[in-house]
């Protein structure tokens, strides 16, 4: 249990600090609220990679095997644009902005 709230907590930092730097760098990403704003879409997309992520993992495997993994950044622009539509904490104003973005909150998934 205490295995699953680290990873979780890391799992909320990784994403605030992917959210942030998608911000930053990108012009069609914003983020308003200040850091509540921020702390909230990182714990909704938090919640969306632990229970949504496996399942379309799951439903796609094929698809994954056969780009080897690479449609997992499909996966997560995916679950990108799901926590775009139903929180008004973050938008993007194009599909480049969104893809791009999921691509720096995978880094820093990555490396977090």
């Amino acid at each position: 249990m205490l295995r699953f709230v680290s990873k979780f907590l890391a799992k909320i930092v990784a994403n605030a600090v992917g959210l942030y730097a998608a911000a930053y760098f990108i012009t069609g990403v914003s983020l308003s609220g200040g850091w509540q704003g921020l702390l909230m879409a990182a714990v909704a997309l938090a919640v969306l990679h632990t229970i949504l992520r496996p399942i379309l993992k799951i439903v796609t495997a094929p698809l994954v095997l056969i780009t080897f993994g690479l449609f997992t950044v499909i996966i997560n622009i995916a679950i990108l644009w799901i926590a775009d539509k139903y929180l008004t904490q973050i938008a993007f104003a194009d599909p480049y902005s969104l893809a791009v973005s999921a691509v720096i909150i995978t880094v820093a998934n990555i490396f977090i």
